[in-house]
C-alpha cells in the first residue's frame, strides 16, 4: 500500500557548505559500502595471514621464507599485526564517525515520525461515511494514540516504538565500532612462555607483546609463577586438554592460585588470562669447554606432535660461537606422546658444517664438539596470555542494543493513520510500517466500528 507522504532528509542549511558535503560523503552509500568492504577485507587478511603475536617465532620465519613477496608487504603494511597499525585504527573511526550521522539521522526520523504533525493531507485516498468522531474514537478504542492535531486534521500511531527500531539498531552497531576502536586503540597483550617453577615479575620482556596504537608498555599489577603444566592426550597423540597451574604473588597479601586450561578465561584484577595452546619442555643443558668453564644454557622446544616424530629449533647464544640445533622426543622408546624421559638431540653447526652431535636423556653427559655437554635437568613450559583490553563490555552492551533494535523493528511494527473530517463523513490514509497485508483487517474494524484486528 503506498505511503501517504514521503520522507525527506532534513536539511542542513545551517552548516557550512564543507560540513555539509563531508556528511554527505559519510552518509553515501558508495562510501559506507566502500569502508564495509574495507573492513571486511582487513579481517579476512588477519584471519588468513600469520599474526605476530600469537604465531611462533619460528614458524613466522619459515612463512616469510616461503613468501618472501607477500612476507615483504605484509612488513610494509602492517599485515602481520593489522589489529594494531593506525590505518585499522583510521579506518574503523571513518566508519563509526559515517555510522554515527547515520543514527543521528535515523534518531531525527524516529522523532518526526513519533511527535510530527499529520502530513498534507490534500490526497487522502480512502473515504467513509462514518462521521470523524466515530472514527477518531473507534480507532483509539483499536489502541492508536493521538499524536499530532491540525484543525480537522490528526495524526494517530499505534506501536509508536517501533518507529525507533532501525535507530536503536544503529546505535547498536555504533556502540559495538565505539568498543572494538577503543580496543583497538588501547588493547596490551603479552605472550610469555614459563617454564614450571619460573617466576615473570613485572617488567620483564615479553616472549610477545602486541598493544594498540595509544598504548604503553603492559606491566602486570604482580609477578606470577607457573606451578605445573598438565597435558593430555588422546590414543591417537592428539592434544586433548591441556591445564595450567599458576600463582599470582601480591606483595603484602595472600597469593592467588588459579587453574587455567584452554578455552577456558580467568580474569585477576581486570587482567584476562588465558592459556596458550604452545607447550613443550625445556631443556637445562651445562656445556663445559676446555677451560673448564661452564656455560649454561637453557632450550625451550615445542612438544612433539607424535611420540615418534621430533620436535626441531635452533638456538643462539653468545657464549658459544656455534648455531646450536635441537631435537627431542616425547619418550626415548619413542613408545609414549608423554612421558618423564624426554630424550633430546644437540648438534652444532659452523658455516653449514657439523661440529658435533649428541644424544643425551635427563642426568647423561657426553662430548659434543669441543664441549663436554650435560643435560642437568628438565620441566615443562607452556604459553600465558595476559590481556589488558578496555571496550569489551561496551561490545557487549552494543550487541544488546542491536537485539533490542531488532525487537522493535520485526515484534512492533508501527501503524499510522491520518484522519481528517469531510462534511458529514471523512477522509483518511492508513499505513503499516511492515507486514501490511497482515494489519489491514486492524483498519477495517476501525470503519465497521468492529473489534479490533491483532496487535
Amino acid at each position: 500500500m503506498p505511503l501517504f507522504f514521503q520522507d525527506t532528509p532534513l536539511a542542513d542549511l545551517d552548516k557550512p557548505p564543507l560540513l555539509s558535503r563531508l556528511k554527505q560523503t559519510l552518509l553515501a552509500r558508495k562510501t559506507v559500502l566502500l569502508l564495509l568492504i574495507l573492513l571486511m577485507s582487513s579481517l579476512f587478511l588477519g584471519s588468513t595471514l600469520p599474526q605476530r603475536f600469537n604465531t611462533p617465532d619460528l614458524t613466522l620465519a619459515r612463512w616469510q621464507q616461503a613468501n618472501p613477496v607477500l612476507g615483504r608487504f605484509a612488513a610494509v603494511l602492517g599485515l602481520d599485526h593489522i589489529y594494531t597499525t593506525p590505518w585499522f585504527a583510521v579506518l574503523l573511526a571513518l566508519f563509526l564517525s559515517s555510522l554515527l550521522l547515520s543514527t543521528i539521522e535515523q534518531s531525527r526520523l524516529a522523532l518526526r515520525r513519533t511527535w510530527g504533525p499529520p502530513p498534507p493531507a490534500q490526497h487522502l485516498p480512502l473515504a467513509s461515511s462514518r462521521p470523524f468522531e466515530k472514527v477518531l474514537a473507534a480507532a483509539q478504542q483499536a489502541g492508536f494514540r493521538l499524536v499530532s492535531r491540525v484543525d480537522h486534521t490528526c495524526r494517530l500511531v499505534r506501536n509508536a516504538a517501533g518507529y525507533w527500531g532501525a535507530a536503536l539498531f544503529h546505535l547498536g552497531l555504533l556502540l559495538v565500532l565505539a568498543g572494538v576502536l577503543l580496543l583497538v586503540l588501547t588493547q596490551k597483550r603479552g605472550l610469555v612462555h614459563l617454564a614450571e617453577g619460573e617466576v615473570f615479575s613485572p617488567g620483564m620482556a615479553w616472549t610477545s607483546q602486541e598493544k594498540g596504537v595509544l598504548a604503553d608498555f603492559f606491566f602486570l599489577p604482580e609477578a606470577v609463577r607457573l606451578e605445573s603444566v598438565r597435558p593430555e592426550f588422546w590414543e591417537t597423540d592428539d592434544l586433548k586438554q591441556q591445564r595450567a597451574t599458576v600463582t599470582f604473588l601480591e606483595p603484602g597479601t595472600e597469593s592467588t592460585t588459579c587453574e587455567l586450561e584452554i578455552n577456558r578465561t580467568v580474569f585477576h584484577r581486570n587482567i584476562r588470562v588465558d592459556q596458550s595452546a604452545s607447550f613443550g619442555h625445556a631443556f637445562l643443558v651445562i656445556l663445559v669447554d676446555e677451560a673448564g668453564r661452564e656455560l649454561p644454557l637453557r632450550m625451550d622446544l615445542e612438544h612433539p606432535s607424535r611420540r615418534d616424530q621430533a620436535s626441531y629449533n635452533s638456538f643462539e647464544f653468545e657464549s658459544v660461537p656455534y648455531l646450536v640445533k635441537a631435537k627431542y622426543y616425547a619418550d626415548a622408546s619413542h613408545r609414549s606422546i608423554d612421558s618423564g624421559t624426554p630424550q633430546l638431540v644437540l648438534r652444532l653447526d659452523l658455516a653449514g658444517e657439523s661440529a658435533g652431535e649428541i644424544s643425551l636423556l635427563p642426568g647423561q653427559q657426553g662430548s659434543l664438539g669441543p664441549y663436554t655437554a650435560r643435560l642437568i635437568g628438565t620441566a615443562r613450559w607452556t604459553g600465558l596470555v595476559f590481556s589488558d583490553l578496555q571496550g569489551m563490555g561496551l561490545v557487549f552492551f552494543g550487541f544488546f542494543v542491536i537485539i533490542g533494535g531488532g525487537v522493535l523493528i520485526y515484534c512492533l511494527p508501527p501503524r499510522e493513520i491520518v484522519l481528517q473530517a469531510a462534511g458529514t463523513g471523512c477522509r483518511l490514509a492508513w499505513k503499516a510500517g511492515r507486514f501490511a497485508a497482515f494489519y489491514e483487517s486492524e483498519l477495517q474494524g476501525i470503519l465497521e466500528d468492529e473489534q479490533p484486528g491483532p496487535g
